[in-house]
């Protein structure tokens, strides 16, 4: 795997967006919308050696789309910009309640990207740089303004 998204809130770390395979012949990639989260009280373990057993991840409910970027948001976590099925950039913001395991949408960046960075500014402010708006293309497709 690679490519992947992870960030961190009050309980839980959060791993998304990976790429699993890729076929260079093609030219393609595999992705995921895949969620897998790992409750923060298991870091201590981890760092003093102390695990006494391999980690337990959970899988919750996938993005709402491929490649987005994530953040944290106070309590939850948020997938900024993606693809979806047919390769077609979305400006959608979706938050993740653990409660129902689901995930809305919030909000809309200005313009479509995907494999954009995000960075919290505040609880209500974020800032998004780069990324591309055309995956099958990022290298002529790059987007070089930023967005709060």
């Amino acid at each position: 795997m690679w490519g992947m998204q992870i960030t961190v809130c009050a309980t839980h770390i959060y791993v998304a967006s990976a790429s699993i395979t890729y076929n260079a012949t093609a030219n393609t990639h595999t992705t995921s919308k895949s969620v897998w989260q790992l409750p923060v009280s298991t870091l201590e373990e981890v760092l003093t050696n102390e695990g006494r057993s391999p980690l337990q991840w959970t899988e919750t409910s996938p993005t709402p789309l491929y490649r987005s970027s994530l953040l944290q948001h106070t309590a939850h976590p948020l997938a900024i910009g993606g693809q979806d099925d047919s390769y077609k950039p979305s400006p959608n913001i979706a938050v993740y309640d653990p409660r129902s395991n689901k995930w809305s949408t919030v909000g809309q960046l200005l313009e479509p990207r995907v494999w954009c960075t995000v960075v919290s500014l505040s609880r209500l402010s974020f800032l998004v740089c780069g990324g591309c708006s055309d995956p099958r293309n990022p290298q002529s497709t790059q987007i070089g303004r930023a967005h709060v």
